[in-house]
């Protein structure tokens, strides 16, 4: 894959994609762990997937169709 092309796909900064990644993992966590029932349990199995798999693109929609970026650009010396 090129490199370029995929600097610009992502969107999502170091610091944002491991508060995403612990989310989803407290979320799956409590589905889990605890007896939340099946209305809830579902919600955050749903809510956990999509938020995992954007954190580990680094690229969420939401933030494309605003034109935010949390990623910082690379300073070159």
């Amino acid at each position: 894959m090129n490199t370029a092309t995929n600097e610009s796909f992502e969107n999502i900064g170091a610091v944002d994609t491991i508060v995403r990644v612990l989310i989803a993992l407290v979320m799956l966590g409590l589905v889990l762990s605890l007896d939340l029932g099946p209305v809830l349990n579902i919600t955050l199995v749903l809510l956990s997937v999509p938020t995992m798999l954007f954190a580990l693109m680094r690229w969420d929609p939401i933030y494309n169709l605003l034109g935010f970026s949390s990623k910082k650009d690379k300073l070159v010396a």
